[in-house]
């Protein structure tokens, strides 16, 4: 199974708040059978501007704590 809409990443908008959020949030996702996760970051909206370089940043740091 694949989650296509996910805030997992930390410290990125209304998402994760930090890191040991989104271990929690993978583990629990694969509990669920979940085997790919698209994170899924709010992009220049009223609240938020998430620009690609830190976005990319954030899903490098993710990755690596899996």
């Amino acid at each position: 199974m694949i989650d296509i809409h996910c805030h997992i990443l930390p410290g990125v908008d209304d998402g994760a708040a930090d890191e040991q959020v989104s271990i929690e949030m993978g583990r629990a996702a694969m509990l669920e059978g979940i085997t790919q996760i698209v994170a899924t970051p709010h992009h220049r909206n009223r609240s938020w501007d998430n620009p690609r370089s830190s976005t990319l940043k954030m899903v490098a740091t993710l990755n690596q704590l899996f």
